[in-house]
């Protein structure tokens, strides 16, 4: 790969034997380089593919405004978390990650704060994702000497959880926190109890709740009805739990604009049956 543009000493633009432009990132990657230099590749890291011009212009813009200490953070921190979480994440994390990073720097230099109205919710829904990002602000604070509150911790924590969700719209992380709150909010309502959020039922209810949002996220996959028989069945069993699930159903519809098929309600019903099984007979 040749090097077309160097931004700094870590990230420089490069063009392939195919003539697609990449954006590599790696410690010391454009250090002594010059353009038209064959790239060194022990020194690559990570590699962007710049599939359009707008994802380009993207990254040349957040180049043109952050140091190169803050992207060698950055990259510190993917690499971190990455490995925290065992997971890859997908290439538009790393723009937003800096550009964030950079912005919370020049804030805490300025004495000026950000809260983060859900923090409580990411930090008991994305329980993962936010330790890796306390583990950042452990990097952030080594690299910088500055130690960045909780809030943005949470910050953080959403850009990871981004950075798993494989293209999906940025955003939408931030709206199942919501989501995952008021539903929890409407079980708790129609059956007048407190949940035990320490339990390992809480915790599968969160990871089905956030399955289940990124499925009605990808609305390109194929939902399946399933047999009329078995819904049935388990809606007579369960005529509570069935009421409740009908007004989440129908919050869902209202708030993202979508249809929750029968297959969903099932496994909606037995994991709220589970959930508030242990509150019910602790209650009698």
């Amino acid at each position: 790969m040749k090097i077309i543009r160097i931004f700094n000493n870590s990230v420089v633009l490069v063009q392939d034997e195919k003539n697609e432009e990449k954006m590599v990132l790696g410690k010391g990657v454009g250090f002594n380089a010059k353009v038209n230099d064959l790239l060194d590749p022990d020194r690559v890291e990570k590699v962007f593919v710049l599939e359009t011009s707008s994802k380009k212009q993207e990254f040349e813009q957040a180049m043109q405004f952050a140091s190169a200490e803050y992207v060698e953070v950055t990259r510190k921190i993917i690499a971190q978390a990455e490995s925290d979480l065992d997971v890859t994440f997908n290439d538009s994390v790393f723009i937003g990650l800096l550009d964030h990073i950079s912005y919370a720097l020049q804030r805490f230099s300025q004495n000026d704060s950000l809260k983060n109205a859900l923090i409580w919710e990411i930090k008991k829904f994305y329980k993962k994702e936010f330790q890796a990002a306390l583990t950042s602000l452990d990097i952030i604070e080594k690299e910088e000497h500055v130690r960045l509150g909780e809030d943005e911790a949470g910050f953080i924590a959403m850009h990871f959880v981004n950075g798993q969700q494989n293209g999906v719209e940025e955003k939408t992380p931030l709206i199942d926190v919501e989501v995952i709150q008021d539903i929890l909010n409407i079980i708790k309502f129609h059956f007048k109890m407190e949940i035990d959020e320490t339990t390992v039922n809480f915790s599968r209810f969160i990871i089905h709740m956030r399955y289940l949002l990124q499925r009605i996220h990808h609305v390109h996959e194929t939902r399946n009805a399933m047999e009329n028989e078995l819904f049935e069945q388990v809606c007579k069993k369960y005529t509570d739990t069935y009421h409740c699930v009908k007004k989440i159903c129908l919050y869902l519809e209202n708030k993202l604009n979508v249809t929750i098929t029968d297959e969903e309600i099932l496994y909606l019903m037995l994991h709220i049956n589970r959930l508030t099984l242990r509150e019910k007979s602790l209650a009698e």
